[in-house]
């Protein structure tokens, strides 16, 4: 049964099968979408960006605004690339 993994847990969220793909949603809104050719997600923020690491939550990937990407690292906006500019924070060194 969907929200429901057995042993007592209970997931907060569900997936349903689309006409092209899956779509999963958690208190009734949809997080996370897989078309034939597409995968959708939602924006995120620089504090919780969308795609993250298991054990570095806020750093990762996000969508600041239309037609832009942003980079967080620590929580704080590093790195974003749009149609007609790139901007990078902090101090550039040689690694």
């Amino acid at each position: 049964m969907p929200g429901d993994q057995g042993s007592g847990t209970r997931v907060l969220g569900q997936w349903r099968m689309a006409v092209n793909g899956v779509n999963i949603s958690q208190f009734s809104s949809e997080v996370f979408q897989i078309d034939t050719d597409t995968i959708r997600i939602n924006d995120g923020t620089v504090g919780v960006p969308t795609i993250i690491w298991i054990n570095d939550t806020d750093t990762g990937l996000f969508r600041p605004a239309d037609d832009a990407l942003g980079i967080s690292v620590n929580g704080t906006e590093r790195f974003r690339v749009s149609n007609n500019r790139i901007a990078i924070t902090g101090t550039i060194a040689r690694c």
